[in-house]
């Protein structure tokens, strides 16, 4: 009767049945960590874009160009004295 029992477990183990729902339960358990980061990245993602529009909103204000500014003086900073 125990190998009767040792038999029909056996072959309830090596059934495709059994390993199709064995493989399904494990990949229902592993989105488990997948959803988590997933969430985490979409946390940091929509963070990083709040700070980046902080900082160009209070340190990027308006900017002024004055005519010449930034031009070199004397000929593209070569010393031509030589």
């Amino acid at each position: 009767m125990v190998e009767s029992v040792v038999v029909a477990v056996r072959r309830f183990l090596n059934s495709p049945g059994f390993k199709f729902f064995l493989i399904c339960g494990l990949v229902l358990v592993l989105l488990i960590p997948l959803l988590l980061v997933w969430a985490l990245v979409e946390e940091r993602q929509q963070r990083a874009e709040g700070v980046r529009q902080e900082v160009a909103r209070e340190w990027g204000g308006t900017q002024h160009h004055r005519p010449g500014a930034g031009r070199p003086v004397h000929g593209g900073g070569v010393d031509r004295r030589r």
